[in-house]
């Protein structure tokens, strides 16, 4: 801004670059941004792919201070010479640990290797592992570490519940949950988009309120979800781990997961989706022969200071009336 306003900046290429793994995120940092940077004047853009590919070149073209973007699109748009990194005094990279896991980490060190010495740079990362140090120790020039509340591993206002049951028996048990518990907005894990689109038929034939998001949705169908679900206008959102970062919905009350994930560090980012802002949030996990084994080993990640409640299902959600059927009888169903 200061160099703006002397004229000594008159470049169109971008003050800042941040890079994120998903869409959902990538447009959420870039709503936030532009709220911040309305009121002084720096213009800020998100991009990524599914879009219309020259329209979003134009308005690089045409000058834009802090791009927020997947890693892919931004790498075409910088091979094909739409904008230059010559320019860039900031760079960072969100969820510098999800992009190892999603394949993304390549796209990440182009950019890294294409910056200025001078360009100061930013990982985040929700989790710290031996891969994410490395790119550190590669790429950034006698980095600080600074960690928020080491030892609190999930936040403090998250009531954590186990439910034993049975696999057969969980359809009941996540119903009874959420007819008793009556969550205000509530999103609900499973491991694989087949089970998802199973319990999405068969809560909604149960009379609740539940839409979907999972990888392969069109990015433009999850992002109105997302918004749906700010909105209020779903109750209960089911997702695969591709949701379980980036979503911040500050009237999420409850987590449930409905399979316990195989990755302990998953289990934190799941939960984490609640008790934001300050507010109380609970956690609900299911427990059966399929997943169980993962409990052991997330009870370990947490540490004994962190306790999760265990109790065995209670009888009167086992009476549960089941009314949606067999969805793989139902010519409607596209799951």
């Amino acid at each position: 801004l200061k160099m703006r306003e002397t004229g000594v900046d008159d470049s169109k290429g971008p003050k800042a670059i941040i890079l994120a793994p998903t869409r959902e995120l990538a447009v959420q940092i870039s709503s936030d941004a532009e709220l911040l940077f309305n009121h002084i004047g720096i213009t800020s853009m998100a991009v990524y792919g599914g879009v219309d590919y020259e329209k979003q070149a134009s308005q690089i073209r045409g000058g834009v201070d802090v791009i927020v973007a997947t890693p892919g699109r931004l790498k075409d748009y910088y091979q094909k010479k739409i904008f230059s990194t010559k320019d860039c005094c900031l760079f960072i990279c969100d969820e510098a640990d999800r992009m190892l896991d999603m394949g993304f980490i390549d796209d990440v060190e182009y950019f890294l290797s294409k910056l200025s010495p001078d360009t100061q740079k930013m990982l985040f990362s929700a989790t710290t592992n031996e891969k994410v140090k490395e790119l550190a120790f590669e790429y950034l020039e006698n980095p600080k570490y600074i960690s928020a509340n080491p030892e609190i591993m999930t936040p403090e206002r998250i009531k954590q519940f186990a439910v034993i049951c049975e696999s057969t028996e969980k359809l009941k048990v996540m119903l009874g949950l959420l007819r008793e518990h009556q969550p205000v907005c509530s999103v609900i894990f499973v491991n694989t988009k087949i089970v998802a689109e199973w319990l999405q038929y068969k809560l909604q034939n149960n009379g609740i309120e539940v839409d979907l998001i999972t990888g392969d949705l069109p990015q433009t169908k999850r992002i109105a979800l997302v918004q749906r679900i700010k909105n209020n206008e779903v109750k209960a959102l089911i997702a695969t781990d591709v949701a379980s970062r980036g979503l911040h919905i500050s009237s999420i009350t409850h987590v449930y997961n409905f399979d316990l994930p195989d990755d302990a560090a998953n289990y934190v980012h799941r939960i984490g989706r609640t008790a934001r802002a300050g507010a109380e949030g609970s956690a609900y996990s299911l427990v059966c022969e399929d997943y169980g084994h993962n409990l052991l080993a997330i009870q370990k990640y947490l540490g004994e200071n962190i306790p999760i409640e265990t109790f065995w299902v209670p009888d009167e959600f086992l009476q549960v009336e089941d009314k949606a059927g067999n969805p793989y009888k139902d010519p409607t169903f596209k799951g």
